[in-house]
């Protein structure tokens, strides 16, 4: 890292990246806006492309999880979705047809030892519960896409990421690890929101990193740039000069801006 190439790299990456987001926010100020149906703000990604592609031990960690300055979900705008274990190992409660019963007693654990209430979480469903309801393709689907952020307690993760499959491979949909018996449970919710990811698995040669929406404007997007520009230059495998192309774009790669 303190490699004069790199840091000239970066430089360069940072420069021409702030440009283009600059150029990017101007072009959506300019475009006339339908105030009777307003259109949905489109995400902002870094789009990078490797010359080699990645090869790294799993035990490493499949992403890496980026925090953000300016995040662009807040509980106002955001569903969590609380992943956790069984309370009950019981042969006859897994079989329970009231599914949710678990899922029940943890909302009341939580509201009673962290004030979390249904303000700050949308949904809780425990292990046996997802392998009950949430079954085939469609339903793993279904339920991936139905809320912003996954949050699944670290015992039980392996078990969850297993069972999701690829729904929760692609897009950076990977489920946020977190501890729920731990005493900073509320931190941990509050951090979720400004946490962003970079796919570090084996075999990846195109990454996509969201960095916000273009209605959080230049000034956040471009500090969200920054930390998202620490982690590439710290993470792509094989080092900076594995770096091939890079492009600010936007959903469904609908504008597509190089930088590097």
């Amino acid at each position: 890292r303190g490699d004069p190439k790199c840091q000239g790299a970066k430089f360069e990456f940072i420069t021409q990246g702030k440009l283009a987001l600059k150029s990017l926010v101007s072009q959506d100020k300019k475009k006339p806006k339908n105030k009777l149906f307003p259109e949905e703000s489109s995400g902002v990604y870094v789009d990078v492309k490797y010359k080699l592609p990645a090869f790294v031990r799993m035990s490493n960690g499949a992403r890496k999880l980026i925090e953000i300055p300016f995040p662009e979900r807040n509980p106002s705008n955001s569903s969590v979705c609380l992943i956790l274990p069984d309370l009950s190992h019981n042969e006859l409660d897994k079989k329970n047809p009231d599914v949710d019963k678990g899922a029940r007693e943890w909302a009341d654990i939580l509201r009673d030892k962290f004030g979390i209430t249904g303000h700050d979480v949308s949904k809780i469903v425990t292990l046996n519960q997802l392998k009950r309801e949430v079954r085939d393709q469609k339903t793993k689907r279904e339920f991936v896409q139905a809320y912003d952020i996954l949050l699944v307690d670290r015992s039980i993760f392996g078990s969850i990421v297993y069972h999701l499959g690829r729904e929760v491979q692609i897009g950076g949909r990977l489920p946020i690890p977190f501890k729920i018996t731990a005493r900073n449970v509320p931190e941990q919710l509050k951090k979720s929101y400004r946490l962003t990811q970079m796919d570090l698995r084996s075999g990846v040669g195109n990454l996509k990193i969201r960095i916000g929406n273009l209605t959080q404007g230049n000034t956040q997007l471009s500090a969200n740039f920054v930390a998202v520009t620490d982690a590439i230059f710290a993470y792509t495998p094989f080092g900076h000069k594995n770096i091939k192309t890079a492009q600010i774009v936007t959903d469904q790669n609908a504008i597509q801006l190089p930088l590097y």
